[in-house]
């Protein structure tokens, strides 16, 4: 990452979308591809390039966030990851259209696994292009604009839709779930 010497902030990516664009090209089942998503700080938000178990769900959770990406994003300049950063990602409207898009009975939260869930089902993957990145302070305005209880109200409503719903777990999975 580099910074420029006059501001000492990140330089602007002027190719980000021409990168983003040409990793549909690697592969005809990519849906959603998107940049690497970092906070202000630097820190590297879209590291889950498989799909969560419980175990990363409860107990794993915060292993689960440290993991990093596979080497090839290195290699490559992408990668498929589980689900897409919603904050910037470009759709293959076609591909997200036999999916009906977003899922309605979501707000705010867990619409982009979701997504992932509902295309992995036609056979479709997300990707990551490692190559280009923008920086998103995750959630800032939602804390600004709802109390606290609201906000961890309808995560949680997003989130126990999408593990009952779309990964089906049992109910007292989906409990344990919830607690964490």
């Amino acid at each position: 990452m580099f910074f420029t010497h006059e501001t000492g902030k990140r330089p602007l990516d002027s190719r980000v979308l021409d990168k983003m664009l040409n990793v549909f090209k690697k592969d005809d089942k990519i849906a959603i591809v998107f940049p690497d998503v970092c906070s202000p700080d630097g820190y590297l938000f879209n590291r889950d390039a498989v799909k969560p178990g419980v175990w990363d769900l409860t107990l794993g959770m915060f292993a689960y966030k440290k993991k990093g990406r596979a080497e090839q994003a290195a290699e490559k300049g992408w990668l498929y990851t589980y689900r897409p950063q919603g904050c910037c990602m470009l759709l293959d409207t076609e591909k997200c259209a036999q999916v009906e898009f977003m899922d309605p009975y979501t707000f705010l939260y867990c619409e982009e696994v979701i997504l992932a869930e509902r295309l992995a089902k036609k056979g479709y993957r997300c990707a990551c292009c490692s190559q280009t990145q923008i920086i998103h302070n995750h959630s800032y305005t939602v804390r600004k604009a709802l109390s606290k209880f609201k906000y961890v109200k309808a995560n949680l409503r997003s989130f126990h839709y999408y593990i009952t719903h779309y990964r089906r777990f049992s109910l007292p999975v989906c409990w344990l779930c919830d607690l964490f």
